[in-house]
């Protein structure tokens, strides 16, 4: 299948699931609160079918008014507009018409008193109507809820004549569902019974004046846990850094012996005891261009950044060329042979990873070319300045256990909120971290990507499925803050206006003047998405990657 299609397919089947269930929590709390739904909508229209529920009875008396003959509209499975008068008796029609008659009527002022629905049954003095619409529409973009009465309508059932904390709860309550998702899909992650892949990590260099050197770290030390967390893989040790930085942190190790007597594919260091150390994991770790020889301010020399990053080199990518002029060159008769689309002016990335793309080549092919080639050309020496090796890979089933489940949930959803947090502080304080080296957001076309990419990956299903998995948390989540933060058009703008409302005793904004709020933020949320949107595509373009 077309990358391009595999990426749309995989971005809308993670990104529905997480609009519609944010929309099933404005619902609910509506019904809570018993506010009337209009509309569900299952995507964005254009309209490809609907479905109604519902049960209300209408009321004719002789002030009812009906746009046609009373007896061509009342039929089964006619879809109405009604404009109604609540009173004590119940809800009388006034006006009835075929469908967007009486909306699109310059006559009828009344629009917010406006029921459409689908006739159920009737009979001489009263309908009933299905007033309910389940809409599924052809963007499958996520979903939303229509409530009636979201202007200003004094009406029992509608959503403005409630109070403010009814219309707190139904405004948060959709932020709320995302943020407690990503706890019931870890919690189901975590209680399935899989395979985990552990091992050993040991460290196999330590940067000369950083923190691990000064807190006694050495070479063949094993990392055994970081704040009480068990350290069993690369992942498990940058998440305990990266959401700790700048904070002190309780390493413990396992202090290596190295034996003499080891043969080469034996263990070559001996553990008795564990230790214990502090380690404060640094904001700005030292940074340096990796350069052939004689290094300036702020270089290291290949030779010795090789010691410690057996990756990097002087330049991580290939130019192809007629004559070769530079280092970073490489004619185009040699690579050819093996790149036959390739053309004089193409740039070649050199990558260390199974899969070669168009405008890649491995690290050892590029090595065979040039030796100085690498596939990064900044050296960074990492949080606490050390280089670790992994060892004794080994598969462990995961214990079932409910309550563990449900707590390393929590603790993984509060690392990535920590995360995160450090993250943007770090983009915007120009951090040297190399975690904080790719972008800082991507948009739709980015999450395709990197959907895309995980569906693509030479990886069994179950990988793939724990991927989208963790993913889907992490948007999740990131979809709750969103739409909580006061920015006008959210939900947490309107949010925002309540609360203005209770400041103000009561006395709300106007609607008109609250709607431009709302649309001057749609604008900017729209711009915003298509400026972010612009960067994704020029990465891509550029053969970039989200992961690079």
């Amino acid at each position: 299948m077309n990358p391009f299609l595999i990426s749309v397919i995989t971005f809308l089947a993670l990104l529905f699931p997480l609009v519609v269930v944010h929309e099933l929590g404005h619902f609910f709390t509506a019904k809570l609160m018993k506010v009337k739904v209009l509309e569900f909508g299952f995507g964005f229209p254009p309209k490809l079918y609907s479905l109604w529920t519902g049960k209300t009875k209408i009321i004719f008396d002789e002030n009812t008014k009906f746009k046609d003959e009373k007896s061509l509209i009342l039929s089964k499975n006619t879809i109405v507009e009604i404009n109604f008068q609540r009173i004590s008796k119940g809800i009388y029609a006034r006006e009835i018409n075929y469908e967007k008659a009486l909306k699109d009527s310059k006559e009828n002022q009344n629009q917010d008193k406006l029921l459409t629905g689908k006739i159920a049954q009737f009979n001489n003095d009263h309908l009933i109507l299905r007033d309910m619409q389940w809409s599924f529409n052809l963007l499958p973009l996520g979903g939303f809820v229509r409530l009636f009465g979201e202007q200003d309508n004094d009406d029992p059932e509608s959503f403005s004549a409630k109070n403010p904390f009814s219309r707190l709860v139904i405004l948060s309550s959709g932020a709320f569902i995302n943020a407690v998702f990503p706890i019931i899909l870890l919690f189901f992650l975590f209680s399935f019974p899989h395979d985990v892949v552990e091992s050993d990590l040991i460290v196999k260099a330590v940067m000369p004046n950083s923190p691990a050197e000064k807190s006694g770290l050495t070479s063949g030390d094993k990392i055994i846990s970081i704040n009480g967390k068990n350290i069993t893989s690369l992942n498990d040790l940058h998440q305990e850094l990266t959401s700790n930085l700048g904070e002190e942190t309780i390493w413990e190790l396992k202090k290596g012996v190295p034996d003499p007597f080891a043969k080469i594919n034996e263990p070559q260091y001996q553990y008795k005891d564990s230790s214990i150390v502090n380690l404060v994991p640094r904001w700005n770790p030292p940074s340096l261009k990796v350069v052939k020889n004689s290094p300036g301010l702020n270089e290291i020399s290949i030779s010795k950044a090789r010691l410690y990053d057996p990756y990097v080199g002087v330049f991580d990518q290939f130019e192809v060329v007629g004559t070769i002029l530079k280092d970073n060159q490489i004619k185009f008769e040699d690579i050819q042979k093996n790149y036959p689309e390739i053309s004089i002016g193409d740039k070649l990335k050199v990558v260390n990873k199974a899969n070669i793309t168009k405008n890649e080549i491995s690290l050892d092919q590029a090595r065979i070319l040039n030796p100085l080639s690498g596939t990064h050309y900044i050296f960074t020496e990492g949080a606490v300045g050390i280089i670790v090796s992994i060892t004794n890979n080994r598969l462990v089933k995961n214990e079932i256990n409910l309550l563990s489940s449900f707590n390393r949930s929590i603790e993984y959803l509060w690392q990535t909120l920590l995360i995160s947090k450090n993250a943007f502080w770090g983009y915007f304080s120009g951090s040297t971290h190399p975690q904080f080296q790719g972008p800082l957001t991507v948009g739709p076309i980015g999450i395709g990507q990197i959907t895309g990419s995980i569906a693509t990956a030479n990886v069994s299903i179950s990988d793939k499925l724990v991927t989208f998995i963790n993913l889907a948390s992490i948007l999740s989540l990131s979809l709750a803050i969103i739409n909580i933060l006061p920015i006008p058009a959210l939900d947490g703008g309107r949010i925002l206006f309540v609360f203005i409302e209770i400041l103000r005793k009561g006395r709300k904004i106007s609607p008109q003047k609250e709607g431009m709020v709302h649309a001057a933020g749609f604008v900017f949320l729209i711009s915003l998405a298509l400026f972010i949107s612009f960067f994704d595509v020029a990465r891509i373009f550029d053969g970039g990657s989200i992961f690079d």
